[in-house]
């Protein structure tokens, strides 16, 4: 492959595997508890990715080094990464992806106590959800009702230690969430009745 050649559309899918295989290899890492590691794999990955112009996977790269970020508790670091993803993907339709970047912003927002910007944020990603169709790719379907219920009510439980009133929205969302969780089928699984535990949820193939 080092000294191959193929057309430039064929090394653009081949920039853009690298970045997904990427994202992969860095969530192994930082679950492993190497996250700087993890972190280097994630630039790797938004390089190749911008090398293929593939604006949606940079910006998907960009929410997983969000995302590690908030897990280190570097928040505002964590919030100029979502933002970068943001403005990156300005051009592209409102959707599930959106949804999912608009969610992490609120989580962000609600640590700094940025409140005006944690509610405008909560009803992006809820306009993005709501937007939501069959075009959207497969690895960020796992963000759904429940996961936007459940998401933005972890965000208005952090947001509420800077607001008190909104504790009561924060128990509303995540026990709206963990019912939905309940209801949700496993893929491939047809609907049964609600058991009493949570289904265990696939990782997506990207984060």
């Amino acid at each position: 492959m080092l000294h191959g050649r193929a057309s430039d559309a064929v090394g653009r899918e081949l920039l853009s595997a690298i970045g997904d295989l990427a994202s992969v290899a860095s969530w192994m890492t930082h679950d492993a508890g190497r996250s700087a590691e993890g972190q280097r794999y994630l630039l790797l990955g938004l390089r190749a990715a911008s090398e293929a112009s593939d604006l949606a996977l940079a910006a998907h790269l960009l929410n997983c080094l969000s995302r590690v970020a908030n897990h280190l508790g570097h928040v505002d670091d964590a919030l100029e990464m979502v933002q970068l993803a943001q403005y990156g993907t300005r051009q592209l339709p409102n959707g599930r992806f959106k949804a999912v970047l608009a969610s992490l912003e609120a989580r962000a927002l609600a640590i700094k106590g940025d409140l005006a910007g944690f509610t405008r944020a909560t009803a992006a990603a809820a306009d993005g959800l709501a937007a939501t169709d069959d075009t959207d790719p497969e690895w960020v379907r796992w963000f759904d009702t429940a996961e936007f219920r459940a998401t933005l009510g972890i965000a208005s439980m952090l947001a509420a230690e800077h607001d008190p009133t909104l504790a009561r929205q924060a128990i509303t969302m995540i026990e709206h969430g963990i019912r939905l969780c309940r209801t949700r089928p496993l893929p491939g699984v047809r609907p049964q009745r609600p058991r009493p535990r949570l289904h265990r949820r696939r990782r997506p193939r990207r984060c």
